[in-house]
Order: C-alpha cells, then sequence, then structure tokens
C-alpha cells in the first residue's frame, strides 16, 4: 500500500505561512539555496512517525498542497488512475528520487507519485530523495 513519504505547502505569503506553523505546531523550516525560493519542513524528530514537507510561493491561485507517495511502478500506479492526465513519467536525471509522476486528481487536488530506481533488482528507499 503507498504511504505518503513528503508534502508540499503553496503560501501566498511564505514569512506568515512559516510563522504561523512554527508557532502552532513548533515545525523548523530550513532555506533550500536553491534558484527558487523553497523552504523544507522538518515536522518532528526522525525517530517519530511522520513526514516532513516543503513550501514554496504559491504559483497560482488555484494551486494547492501536494501529498507525495512512494509506488513500487510508476506504470502501474499510473494505469490504475482512471482520472489521470497525460503529464507523468518524466525522469529527474539530477534526484535520486527515480521516477516522478503527477496524477491530478477531481477538485484541483493533486497527488505526486515516486517510483525509486532498482539497484541490481532491489527497490532503493524513496524517502530519502527528500530530506528526512
Amino acid at each position: 500500500m503507498p504511504r505518503p513519504i513528503h508534502f508540499e505547502i503553496p503560501a501566498d505569503n511564505p514569512d506568515r505561512a512559516i510563522a504561523f506553523y512554527q508557532s502552532a505546531f513548533g515545525w523548523q523550516f530550513m532555506k533550500w539555496e536553491g534558484p527558487q525560493p523553497y523552504w523544507l519542513i522538518t515536522t518532528g524528530p526522525k525517530d517519530t512517525p511522520g513526514i516532513d514537507g516543503g513550501m514554496m510561493p504559491r504559483r497560482a491561485p488555484s494551486e494547492s498542497t501536494v501529498n507525495t507517495l512512494q509506488v513500487p511502478s510508476l506504470e502501474d500506479a499510473v494505469a490504475a488512475d482512471k482520472t489521470r492526465r497525460k503529464d507523468y513519467g518524466s525522469e529527474n536525471a539530477d534526484s535520486r528520487c527515480g521516477l516522478v509522476g503527477l496524477l491530478h486528481r477531481h477538485r484541483g487536488q493533486c497527488i505526486r507519485v515516486v517510483a525509486t530506481r532498482s539497484s541490481g533488482g532491489v527497490v532503493t528507499p524513496g524517502a530519502d530523495a527528500f530530506h528526512r
């Protein structure tokens, strides 16, 4: 059964959102030193249940939180999604997370699926592709 391994929150005002999540939940934020504004979110210690995520400025009014699930096969996940669009299956060569697909659901909700690369027949862990 696929499990969530990462989430992304789009924010109209990232500074205000960061202040809220820090105050309300004690989440920690670390600015990513990349070409686009992005913050890595740590929601708790690594040895406790839960997932970490990210935050970026909202790019469109309809953009909503995206949850990322790890699946054994991107092709099987896409085939099972009867409501999918055709924008999936691109390989990000500079990422450790392997194949990435974005499955669009109704009412603007999105779920991203990640299928990890196989190494000698063994599937490598996908959660490390993010930051926890």
